[in-house]
Formats: structure tokens, sequence, C-alpha cells
């Protein structure tokens, strides 16, 4: 399964850029309260990717 994020230009206010990720690549999110706002770490890389969406629009909300 794939989803469709929008990824932040690390460099100034430039927009934001569109990629389509398989889901099993995703290893871990920050959510939007975060120091940076939202990020997602793919997996193999070390670095966190800032992203537009939130937690529950990536994953819809989670409940105990």
């Amino acid at each position: 399964m794939f989803i469709k994020l929008n990824f932040r230009s690390s460099i100034g206010k430039d927009k934001s850029h569109l990629r389509i990720i398989k889901i099993s690549r995703i290893q871990e999110v920050r959510p939007d309260d975060f120091k940076n706002g939202s990020e997602i770490q793919l997996s193999g890389e070390k670095r966190f990717h800032r992203v537009v969406e939130s937690v529950e629009e990536i994953f819809g909300i989670i409940k105990k």
C-alpha cells in the first residue's frame, strides 16, 4: 500500500513537494507538536523528513 505525503523543503520556505511512499518504508513518525512539526523517518535512513500531514492524517486516529 502507498501513501501520498507532502514533504517540506529543508531550504527556505519553498513549496512542499509530493512524494508517493510505500507505507512499509515508514519507520517512525513524529507528531505535530514535536519541535519541528510533523516528521517521518524512512527505513534505511538516519534523518527525519518534515511533512505537511499530521500523524492522524497519515495513519488515522489511534485509540487505546
